[in-house]
Parts: structure tokens; C-alpha cells; sequence
């Protein structure tokens, strides 16, 4: 499609409550396969494609044809390809979902879209946002059914006490989430920094005039 290589760094977030929307629960699964793959594919940043066509964030530059071949799979040791009318077919359901929208580009001719995901900041979700969703997932895992079940054999002092405790393991749980998630973070951020050091140390490199004139044959 002429445009920069898209990074595979970084990541996505995809709300449980699609499993509730109307579209989901019906939908083919090509359509969520599409979908998906066009959450992965998506600009997480405004860039411009070599061929200067601006891009926004959750918008990707694409083609039937490539789409097609994206969401090839393998069945029974044979690859099995939708069709560009099925890819075109399930991005119209996607559109009438609310959730896409897809623009002619004319490059290559007559082939050339640009897609456009309408819900893109409630899948682009903030490194800040890590905190929180590992606090929701530590809370989430506790098992508070089972403690309430044994709880209600248990005289009132015993319960109010056992309660107390219960709430004090929680926070507790949750505070260690929260810096272990931001311990991650952190590092992260250290890596990309020693990697933007390096990239600058390569470029301030002297070049040494007689090993480039001995590359030259």
C-alpha cells in the first residue's frame, strides 16, 4: 500500500462489555476476526504513508485483497481464504455496528481503503491506564463468594472481625498490583530511552573516509 511499516510495538485493550453489544453476539466469525484485526493493524499515532496520505490515530491504510489474505487461516493442512465480496460483506456489518468506517483511496486504483475505527479511544488505552486494569483484575480474582459463603455460619463478632480483615487483604492486594504494574512501566520507559541514547551514539559515529572508499568496487 506505499505506507511505513507498522510497529508491532505496544498493545491494544479490548473492553469485556463487547461481548454484550447486539452486533458481537451475532456476528459471524469473520466479522470478528476483521475486527480484531483491524484493532491490531490501526495508527496508534498521526503518521503520513509514503505516498503522503495522512493518517489520524485508528485509522490503517489497506485493501480488499490485503484483507482478504490477512485473514487467511489454516484448515485441515490447506489454507483457507475468504473471498473479497465476504471481507467487503463483514466490514459492512462493522459499519452499520457504528464500529468502522471505510473510505476509497484510489491507491493502488480502485482497490485502495482507508479504515477508520469510529470507537478507537476505548481500544487505544493509555500506558497510565495499567495500573488500574491490573488493581481491577487483582480484585476480580479474590474469592469473595467463597469467604462470604463461610462467613454466614459464623456468630456476628466473628463476621464483623473476618470482615475487617477481608477488606485490609484487598487494599493490600490491589497496592501490590498497582507497583507492579508501575515497576513495568518503568522499565519500559528505561528501554525505549537507552534505545534512543544508542540511535543517537550510531549517529554521532565519525565516518572513516578510507574504509567507505574501500567498500566501493
Amino acid at each position: 500500500m506505499g505506507g511505513r511499516r507498522m510497529t508491532l510495538r505496544g498493545w491494544v485493550r479490548v473492553p469485556r462489555a463487547l461481548l454484550s453489544e447486539p452486533w458481537y453476539r451475532e456476528a459471524p466469525a469473520l466479522v470478528r476476526a476483521l475486527h480484531e484485526h483491524l484493532i491490531l493493524s490501526a495508527n496508534f499515532a498521526p503518521t503520513t504513508t509514503r505516498t503522503g496520505l495522512s493518517l489520524k490515530p485508528g485509522q490503517t491504510v489497506t485493501s480488499w485483497p490485503a484483507l482478504a489474505d490477512a485473514l487467511a487461516c489454516r484448515d485441515k493442512g490447506r489454507i483457507v481464504k475468504p473471498t473479497v465480496a465476504k471481507v467487503r460483506r463483514a466490514a459492512t456489518l462493522l459499519e452499520n455496528a457504528g464500529e468502522a468506517t471505510v473510505c476509497p483511496t484510489g491507491r493502488p486504483a480502485y482497490t485502495g481503503i482507508v479504515v477508520t475505527l469510529e470507537r478507537w479511544a476505548l481500544y487505544a488505552g493509555e500506558a497510565t491506564d495499567a495500573a488500574e486494569v491490573a488493581a481491577e483484575v487483582a480484585a476480580d480474582r479474590l474469592p469473595e463468594e467463597r469467604q462470604h459463603r463461610k462467613k454466614e455460619d459464623l456468630p456476628s463478632a466473628e463476621r464483623q472481625s473476618m470482615k475487617g480483615n477481608s477488606q485490609g487483604n484487598n487494599a493490600d492486594e490491589i497496592l501490590r498490583c498497582t507497583a507492579a504494574a508501575r515497576r513495568i512501566r518503568e522499565a519500559q520507559d528505561m528501554a525505549e530511552l537507552r534505545e534512543i541514547r544508542a540511535r543517537e551514539r550510531r549517529g554521532r559515529q565519525p565516518h572513516d573516509p578510507a574504509t567507505t572508499a574501500g567498500s566501493v568496487h
